[in-house]
Parts: structure tokens; sequence; C-alpha cells
């Protein structure tokens, strides 16, 4: 390789480098003005869901509506009392408004499933038979009602927690299990069982130490 050629080599490798930076550098660009955008929404977001109203719906919706008007009772939504209609209303248009940005890629789905994919998803296991019986009484073949509610639940339950959180040191996260992987793996997890009572038993420090954090551990 004459000389002329290896500048030519090394000239094309300095531009393909270029180009690459270039594209990682625009990449970032669009990412940050994307987390920038996002900012406001979310803001809004976790104002309208700490606001005094919306935990009051929130919470008759976990405690209350179902045993007030259960499966089979034959209630749909829009025919639920006012007091009812109105927080069960408040809620499925809550999530239906997040499960639409997130449709539409508007809002990073880590965010919102770590902030409230938990709670979003045990309301609509409340809400389900309500939901179910609306879409009979709407007979809408083209749409169904709360759909994109349901897609947010969808997306919860098949999202696979990248997020990177920390635990608190308590005894109960020594197992470091679940109850799918206690269904799951049975013998495992007496065997985990053991071990930290193996474990607790060799340094007693340990006990100690749990009754001195009781709040975190009881």
């Amino acid at each position: 390789m004459d000389a002329s050629t290896a500048l030519s080599v090394i000239a094309l490798c300095i531009s393909l480098g270029s180009l690459i930076a270039t594209g990682l550098l625009l990449a970032r660009q669009v990412r940050m003005m994307r987390h920038a955008n996002e900012l406001p929404f979310l803001v809004s977001l976790t104002n309208e869901w700490r606001s005094h109203e919306f935990q009051r719906a929130q919470y008759y919706v976990l405690q209350a509506v179902g045993k007030e008007y259960p499966a089979g009772s034959g209630f749909a939504v829009s025919n639920l009392p006012d007091d009812a209609r109105t927080n069960v209303s408040s809620v499925i248009s809550f999530y239906t408004i997040l499960g639409a940005h997130l449709t539409f890629g508007l809002v990073d789905e880590d965010i919102i499933m770590s902030l409230f994919g938990y709670i979003a998803d045990q309301s609509l296991i409340t809400l389900e038979h309500l939901i179910l019986e609306e879409r009979k009484l709407r007979h809408e073949p083209w749409a169904r009602y709360a759909i994109l509610f349901e897609d947010l639940i969808s997306r919860f339950r098949n999202w696979t927690h990248p997020v990177k959180t920390k635990r608190l040191p308590t005894t109960l996260n020594d197992l470091d299990l679940n109850a799918a992987s206690v269904v799951r793996e049975p013998r495992s997890f007496f065997l985990a069982i053991q071990k930290m009572v193996s474990k607790y038993k060799r340094n007693p420090s340990h006990e100690s130490a749990a009754q001195e954090n009781g709040d975190l551990t009881q």
C-alpha cells in the first residue's frame, strides 16, 4: 500500500468516525428534547394525581366500589349512582389519557410504569366488570370503552422493569423472592428460608439490628 492509498484510508476512517459521532450526538439531543417536552406533562400529571379530588376517587375505586357494586350486580359505569359514577369516571379518564400518551409515544414508558403502573393495574382489576358491562351497554363495534386504559395495563403486565432501584437492607429483602417465584419454585423458596434462618443463627447481631429497625421489617 502506497502513501496516497494509506492517507485515503485514514481520511475515510476519520470521516466515518465523525459521521458516527454526529449521529450519536443527534440521538442524544433528540432524547434530551423529548424529556424536556415530557416535563410539563409529568408535572401536570402528578399534580392532578395528588389532588384531593382524584385521591378521593382513587381511594373509592380501590376500597369501596367493588363491595358496593360487585361483579354480577348488572351495573355499568354509566348507570352507577352520581357520586360513584363521578369517582369511577375520574379514575378511568385519568388512566385512559395516560394510556393515550403512551400509545402515541409522547411520554417515556419506564417513567409512567414506575410511577403509575401498579396502582393503575389494581384499579383495572377492581373496575373490569363495570367496564365490560359499559361496553355491552354502548354497543360500539368500532370502538371499545376505556381501550387505552386496557392498553396501559397490558403494557404494564408485559413491562420488563429495566429501571434500577435500591432496596433497604431488611430481613425480607434477604429472600429476594416474590409471590410468582414461590408458586413456580416452592422448593427454592423453602431452601431460601432455611438459608436465611441459618445465617441469622450464626450472626445474632442481625437480630438486634432488626429490632432497632423494627419499623422497616414489621
